[in-house]
């Protein structure tokens, strides 16, 4: 398979606005999401400066998110005669410190669309960058742009509501699958010495979840917490594994079997893989993720402590 490789121009709006688009796209098929057309530059520098002065100016745009640590948006852009499906993100960043320390540092939204660009070129599937917009004054402020990503389902929404309409013979199947399709995907990180702080089950899309006419294809989105090491240690190569328990804590859909399976599929072929290291880990996993709910609850009451939905 060819590497895909990305055409891109640098484009200046108004009010100290400034970033990179994407004009074309090469060795990207369409069911890897990749429009088949693009906008022009000239339309990118229309529509980016809607995006950057009034969001909700955008053809057909819907909120997807508004929170404490963001804002994600679903519109249409045109490209060419025809239009294509964008998501457009903003992170907010909240604290004097980081206020400051991210007046000097890239923006998140630069770091994602890199992060998003290398991801493409090793194979892990994650959402085509098509735009990034950022300006330093009066204040810190950018946006990104990815492709919409068409008939996917959060592995969150799998489980909660899909999995338990499924009989007991046919949902052990799909989990079977969907394991097998997320352990690739940590191995693939692996092996390029990637981790990822927040790999929860919202952060991962399923393409064909329920396995039928084809394997599951799993999809990585939301980029903030994955980063590279020179060197990925034990600890490191676990805690998107814990991240990801921790996240399906509380679903009576997920059993302590299920959590069995898919340690057993992770460790397979590792070396030191037997049973007894098995229950090892499984312990070990079990206390860390109960660890993390439980500063999730204290973390999360103090980022909506004051929120009032300014921007």
């Amino acid at each position: 398979m060819a590497t895909p490789r990305f055409d891109m121009e640098l484009i200046s709006l108004t009010d100290g606005w400034s970033g990179h688009v994407v004009t074309q796209c090469h060795g990207m098929a369409p069911q890897d999401a990749a429009p088949s057309l693009l906008p022009t530059v000239e339309q990118w520098r229309a529509q980016l400066s809607l995006l950057a002065a009034d969001p909700r100016s955008l053809s057909e745009c819907t909120a997807l998110k508004y929170s404490p640590s963001g804002e994600v948006l679903r519109a249409r852009l045109k490209a060419g005669d025809s239009a294509i499906d964008v998501i457009c993100r903003q992170s907010r960043v909240h604290g004097i410190w980081r206020k400051l320390a991210s007046a000097f540092a890239p923006s998140r939204e630069r770091r994602n669309f890199a992060r998003a660009l290398e991801l493409l070129k090793i194979g892990i599937n994650t959402a085509l960058p098509l735009a990034l917009i950022e300006r330093r004054r009066p204040r810190r402020e950018a946006w990104l742009v990815t492709a919409y990503l068409p008939d996917l389902v959060d592995l969150d929404q799998v489980v909660l509501r899909l999995l338990p309409q499924l009989g007991h013979r046919r949902g052990r199947k799909v989990k079977d699958a969907i394991v097998i399709a997320i352990v690739e995907l940590l191995d693939q990180m692996a092996r390029n010495n990637l981790t990822h702080r927040d790999l929860k089950a919202s952060n991962i899309l399923l393409k064909n979840w329920e396995g039928i006419g084809g394997p599951v294809t799993v999809w990585l989105v939301d980029l903030d917490g994955l980063c590279r090491c020179r060197y990925l240690g034990a600890g490191r190569r676990w805690r998107p594994v814990m991240r990801l328990a921790a996240s399906l804590l509380s679903y009576t859909s997920v059993t302590r079997s299920d959590y069995c399976r898919f340690l057993k599929r992770y460790l397979a072929g590792r070396t030191g893989s037997t049973r007894g290291t098995r229950r090892h880990h499984y312990r070990k996993l079990a206390q860390q993720t109960s660890e993390y709910a439980r500063r999730a609850i204290r973390r999360k009451g103090h980022k909506l402590n004051g929120f009032t939905g300014d921007a």
